[in-house]
């Protein structure tokens, strides 16, 4: 990977043939004062609920750190005990391509600050919940399931501020070419 003069592009080089076959974890991190939220999409599937990532807050589950905390996402989580871990692959067996419309190669994380009701609260501005449209080249890697992991999680209550993603964060690995955007 390189990262070019400007700190929100980042370009990744080689031939992705050789990570086939290899694991991987997503590593999370708020460095905020508060709690947020954390959606998390490989190849368009929510990693904790097997389904479409839809950027808002109502209808994607995510995960909700603390202040500080460090989180590793190993899998997709398959229940409230086990994920079954990531495993880099040929786009035709990635867990994306049972979806229609399959996003192949992508890393999506949304994130949501925590609804504060005392005064001088979050001022937020509404983001543009809209993806670009367009004609994607064809990935050359994408991520299907490997072995069974532990991977506990557990129902917690969030309000988020906004619908939408305060921040958002895709990152292309399936075409190298694509590079990443905030």
């Amino acid at each position: 990977a390189f990262q070019s003069e400007h700190d929100d592009t980042w370009v990744f080089t080689g031939d992705t043939r050789k990570l086939v076959g290899k694991s991987y974890a997503i590593r999370l991190q708020n460095h905020g004062r508060q709690r947020i939220k954390v959606v998390v999409g490989v190849d368009g599937v929510n990693v904790y609920f097997r389904k479409p990532i839809e950027g808002f807050a109502r209808e994607d589950v995510g995960a909700v750190l603390g202040a500080g905390e460090v989180r590793f996402i190993k899998g997709f989580q398959v229940d409230m005990s086990e994920a079954q871990e990531f495993v880099f692959s040929p786009p035709e067996f990635s867990e994306g391509q049972r979806i229609a419309g399959s996003r192949v190669g992508e890393l999506e994380v949304h994130v949501y600050e925590e609804w504060r009701p005392e005064p001088g609260g979050i001022a937020m501005e509404k983001q543009d919940a809209g993806r670009a449209e367009g004609g994607a080249p064809k990935p050359d890697i994408g991520t299907t399931t490997g072995d069974v992991i532990d991977s506990n999680v557990r129902r917690v209550r969030f309000v988020p501020a906004t619908p939408e993603p305060a921040a958002r964060m895709l990152l292309v690995y399936g075409r190298p070419e694509e590079g990443w955007t905030r």
